[in-house]
């Protein structure tokens, strides 16, 4: 049977690439539609699509609407798919206007989304996205975003990445056939990572691309996170995922192959996750908890970033703001051997339960049902 896995994005995506090996190692084929992307070169896709989308198309512009339904068109009589697996909302709901059986992948929950982008949009902080983005087209992402979820999830199997996003979308009219299937690593990624060895010395890392936009999400605020490095005898702060200028105390690391990047943590102490609070933490579900943990780091998370919390179980520590992590790290830089007890134990339950393939299942499941 022939899966075809419509998108907006490009490739690569970690999501996409997880459920296309979930599948083909289930003997599907799977077909790829989605942007052009010249430089991707894995060869696990039976066939590949280009798709050109624009920021217009996404948000409903008719005329930009129907030049890419018009391609997904061509795409379905061509390609002629038994199953089509949606990957974000703007091609689910194309092929829920043609009628055609569906699975939709959740993972940014669109209502809530379509808030915190009008949310960045409107900030005196933003630039490159403000620019962009017309007054309209905000209005249209408020209106039309969760109206479109509401619509697919409730006539389609769908997946999602956290109990909490689930429990939303069942709401919506679909509560029986919406899967939990969180970004962990696959278990092949993973299974070389060796168990963490014991630091005297203490680094903190963070990591992920947040930091190279030049917009200030109001949900991944960083903001003072340096300064309480450089101002406090909490140890190293090790940055993972963008380039800058070291210096005392603070030290770059780049952008990292994912096998380089867990050898790379591996090495470290503490995986933070300092977001200020904000009102969607609650829906976030980010996947570097889950890498900090493969990792054997020690997680300090933001208390409003709830999802963690309830998956980790008590292994992680939680903070309120600044004041709470310098306490946290100042404590573990003074009782190592506690700070590594927790760190074996993280790693432990991680290789155990932080894992994709503990979730196939529901992914197959769901092509089943279609």
């Amino acid at each position: 049977m022939k899966i075809l896995y419509l998108t907006s994005f490009g490739l690569p995506n970690g999501r996409i690439e997880k459920s296309v090996l979930t599948a083909t190692n289930n003997g599907y084929k799977v077909i790829f539609a989605g942007r052009e992307s010249p430089q991707y070169k894995n060869s696990i896709f039976y066939r590949m699509y280009s798709i050109t989308w624009n920021a217009k198309a996404r948000f409903g512009i008719p005329y930009y609407w129907h030049m890419v339904r018009k391609q997904i068109i061509k795409i379905i009589e061509d390609a002629r798919p038994d199953i089509i697996h949606a990957h974000t909302i703007f091609p689910a709901k194309m092929i829920n206007d043609l009628g055609i059986p569906f699975i939709y992948d959740d993972n940014e929950h669109w209502a809530q989304y379509a808030k915190v982008l009008y949310e960045i949009t409107n900030s005196k902080n933003s630039s490159r996205i403000g620019r962009w983005l017309t007054k309209q087209m905000k209005k249209r992402a408020i209106s039309l975003w969760p109206t479109w979820e509401k619509e697919i999830v409730s006539n389609h199997p769908t997946l999602t990445v956290s109990e909490r996003i689930a429990t939303d979308l069942k709401k919506m009219g679909n509560k029986n056939d919406v899967f939990v299937v969180p970004n962990f690593p696959l278990e092949a990624e993973i299974k070389n990572i060796n168990t963490p060895k014991y630091n005297k010395e203490i680094n903190s890392v963070y990591q992920g691309r947040d930091g190279i936009s030049v917009d200030i999400y109001p949900h991944k605020n960083l903001e003072g996170l340096e300064n309480i490095f450089l101002k406090n005898d909490i140890g190293n702060l090790i940055f993972i995922g963008w380039n800058e200028k070291n210096k005392e105390k603070i030290f770059f690391k780049g952008l990292l192959p994912r096998d380089v990047m867990f050898t790379e943590m591996s090495n470290y102490d503490i995986g933070l996750l300092p977001w200020k609070k904000h009102w969607s933490h609650p829906y976030l579900n980010p996947n570097k908890y889950a890498e900090y943990a493969h990792s054997g780091l020690l997680i300090i998370n933001t208390s409003s970033l709830e999802t963690i919390s309830d998956t980790l179980k008590g292994k992680n520590e939680t903070i309120d703001n600044y004041n709470d992590l310098i306490t946290k790290i100042s404590y573990y830089k003074e009782n190592t051997n506690d700070l590594y007890k927790k760190r074996i134990e993280i790693y432990n339950f991680a290789k155990k339960n932080l894992l994709w393939d503990r979730y196939e299942e529901c992914i197959l499941h769901a092509y089943q049902i279609c």
